[in-house]
């Protein structure tokens, strides 16, 4: 199964994968917008549900593992305010292959490994969400469309005390904010078949590729889509 190219916004789990039982399930350029518990409970939900590793189902007749089957997950994107609090739901999770997303979220990210499970293979994602949205939304150029390419750079707090010097002034500032390159351009990994067409030195982590043309959801993705009249691009 594969689960692609999409724009998924006000929900509290956006890609329910539990009982993947054999696999493979590909999740690949999808942008996570919106996500809460209730109208009233904005706090978020999870990215990715899973049953657990050791859930069982029965299969013509046998038992066999409900939820250890091979998943993909490459180059997607989750948005910040507003978004999931966890990556993953609690019930944990094996066999996964994580590459080049952009996972930043307040809560839990990634699981330990279950022993007597797959292993999971998580590398070259950008993670954390310690100081909130503000500083995820920065990571983006603006933009009125649904769009979501990345700065250049990025702001950022150099923790400590650093000095300073202005007009023969000295002083200090502790934390100060600071504009450091994107973490998140040319940083990712080759995936053949999913990243060819990478612009830079590396691709880009995300579901957006710098230098290639923006990814486009509902009606628009459709082949031979035109606005109609009333519409404004």
């Amino acid at each position: 199964m594969r689960i692609w190219g999409n724009y998924l916004d006000q929900t509290f789990t956006f890609v329910a994968t539990a009982g993947t039982s054999k696999g493979p399930l590909y999740i690949y350029r999808n942008v996570f917008g919106r996500s809460r518990i209730t109208h009233q409970d904005s706090s978020g939900g999870t990215i990715f549900k899973t049953a657990g590793v050791n859930r069982k189902l029965t299969l013509d007749g046998k038992e066999v593992w409900g939820d250890r089957g091979r998943r993909y997950i490459f180059h997607n994107t989750a948005l910040q305010p507003g978004g999931a609090l966890d990556v993953f739901s609690g019930h944990g999770i094996c066999n996964a292959v994580v590459r080049n997303n952009l996972l930043r979220v307040r809560g839990n990210v990634f699981p330990s490994s279950v022993e007597g499970a797959p292993p999971n293979d998580f590398r070259n994602n950008l993670t954390g969400g310690y100081l909130g949205g503000g500083f995820v939304r920065s990571m983006f150029v603006p933009s009125e469309r649904l769009e979501w390419f990345l700065a250049p750079s990025v702001p950022s707090i150099q923790w400590g005390r650093v000095d300073y010097e202005r007009s023969g002034r000295k002083f200090a500032i502790t934390d100060p904010l600071v504009s450091v390159p994107n973490p998140a351009l040319d940083t990712g990994a080759r995936l053949p078949g999913f990243n060819d067409d990478y612009q830079g030195a590396k691709p880009d982590l995300g579901a957006f590729e710098n230098g290639n043309p923006p990814l486009r959801f509902g009606r628009e993705s459709a082949p031979g889509y035109h606005p109609a009249p009333w519409e404004s691009r």
